[in-house]
């Protein structure tokens, strides 16, 4: 039992870790999206041209930014929820509740990201790149959705095995 509670707490502390570098990166990205606008506005109003890449690089790092910071918002209570039903629950049914809410995510999570897995391999596989002026490959964006929702996914198997080990 006491190696169980190890190999869980070394998986919580690693899934932690990646929230972390999740939350880093997304913050590199809204400083990137900062810098960009700037140079797109001072390009535009000082020299009448532009940087031809802004609107689609700052799209990319928008969603960077979303799915990078989505596995540190759920893991500092910060994640959007709907409270009046599930505030009211008391007892035994919000644990149900809370099961409930765990598998169904984890399961919509698995879903998705496998879908993500499929478009990340498919247009790496077939160099399938943005018709912008950057030809962007596009795996290279989808690779933070990819990483945004394993790290979800991750994260709701730490609170999935955190309340199994804490029933009695």
């Amino acid at each position: 039992m006491r190696t169980l509670t190890a190999l869980i707490s070394g998986f919580a502390w690693a899934v932690d870790g990646l929230c972390r570098i999740g939350s880093w990166l997304g913050g590199v990205a809204l400083v990137a999206i900062l810098a960009l606008v700037c140079v797109e506005v001072a390009a535009r109003s000082l020299f009448g041209t532009s940087t031809l890449i802004a609107d689609e690089m700052g799209g990319y790092l928008n969603a960077a930014l979303l799915y990078f910071g989505m596995p540190w918002a759920l893991r500092t209570g910060s994640f959007i929820r709907v409270e009046f039903l599930y505030g009211k629950l008391r007892g035994p049914m919000r644990q149900v509740a809370d099961w409930f809410i765990v598998l169904v995510s984890l399961l919509y999570t698995a879903l998705v990201g496998y879908t993500i897995w499929g478009y990340v391999l498919r247009n790496y596989a077939m160099d399938i790149r943005s018709w912008q002026f950057s030809r962007t490959p596009l795996y290279l964006p989808q690779s933070t959705m990819l990483f945004g929702f394993l790290v979800l996914g991750l994260l709701l198997v730490r609170y999935a095995l955190q309340r199994v080990r804490n029933i009695p």
